[in-house]
Parts: structure tokens; C-alpha cells; sequence
């Protein structure tokens, strides 16, 4: 059987649109307003799998990040108050009393209105961003065409190698 090769074409690729879709998915949270803490964009991780019949590029990150970019409907089951708190704590949102000058609030009260703002996406939902698709649709073009050219070049080695052996 031949050894040797393995798809270095194709692995070598994947990687490369690998670190591509990551880093573009981190510039579209930042470009959205969709960056607060900053745990979604550092948990994108990318992962390669190639095995004899098929390939596989995987972009991995915070369960979350979907509802970033596809957003929630209405009347469903609210999210947790304290991811709320974590994320009204972290773009460091501030609130005006009824003369609009910034208050000071306890704790105590920052906790009620994450669990209103909680309530009202459970029954109101929220429209998405559409992280996903949009980089998902700016890079897909030139991916499938340079995807298949390096596939090409790893058959046409295979091939070269398995008709040398066989002379």
C-alpha cells in the first residue's frame, strides 16, 4: 500500500481556512457590537480531520455563539439572569435614573433588571446577527475552488506514486 503523502495538500488547506474562518468569525463579533467579555471569541478553535474518503473542517467555540448569530424567538424559555448580570457587568452598561444622570445601583437592583432583560428576551426573542452566514458566505467562493485544486494534486501525486511502485 502507499504511504507518504496522505493528503498534504488538502490537510495544509483545511488549516489554512482553518485559522481563516476563525480569525474572520473574531473580527465580525468585535465589528457586530457582539464582543463583551471576550469568552466566545477566545473559546474559536478550529479542527482538522482527514480520513481516507472524507475531509473535515470543524469550527468549535461557545454554545452561544449561535444564539449570537442566529438570534431567539419569542415565547421561549428565558436564558439564565446571571449570564444577563455577567454580560450588562462586562460591556459595562450603565443606567440613567428618570432625570438621565447615570445611577448607581446595589447589586441587589443590578440582579432585577438582569432578570426583566432575561424575561423580556424569554417572551420578546431577539433578532440575530448573522456571525455564521455572513463570514461563512464572504469566504465559501474561493474556499470550494482552492479546495478542489489541492484535492487534485494530492490524487494526481497518489496516482503518480501507485504507477511508479507498479513498473
Amino acid at each position: 500500500m502507499l504511504e507518504g503523502n496522505k493528503y498534504v495538500n488538502l490537510r495544509r488547506l483545511l488549516n489554512l481556512y482553518g485559522e481563516l474562518f476563525v480569525r474572520e468569525y473574531r473580527k465580525r463579533l468585535k465589528a457586530d457590537g457582539s464582543y463583551a467579555s471576550g469568552k466566545a471569541s477566545r473559546s474559536l478553535e478550529y479542527d482538522v480531520k482527514i480520513r481516507e474518503l472524507e475531509s473535515e473542517l470543524s469550527v468549535i467555540g461557545e454554545r452561544y455563539i449561535t444564539a449570537i448569530s442566529d438570534g431567539r424567538g419569542a415565547n421561549k424559555k428565558a436564558p439564565p439572569s446571571t449570564a444577563i448580570l455577567s454580560w450588562m457587568k462586562a460591556k459595562n452598561i450603565r443606567l440613567r435614573d428618570s432625570k438621565g444622570r447615570f445611577a448607581v445601583l446595589s447589586d441587589y437592583k443590578m440582579r432585577g433588571i438582569a432578570y426583566a432583560i432575561a424575561r423580556s428576551i424569554g417572551r420578546n426573542g431577539y433578532v440575530g446577527t448573522g456571525l455564521i452566514d455572513i463570514v461563512y458566505n464572504n469566504i465559501k467562493d474561493t474556499f470550494g475552488q482552492e479546495m478542489l485544486e489541492a484535492f487534485g494534486q494530492d490524487i494526481e501525486y497518489t496516482l503518480e506514486r501507485y504507477l511508479k511502485d507498479v513498473k
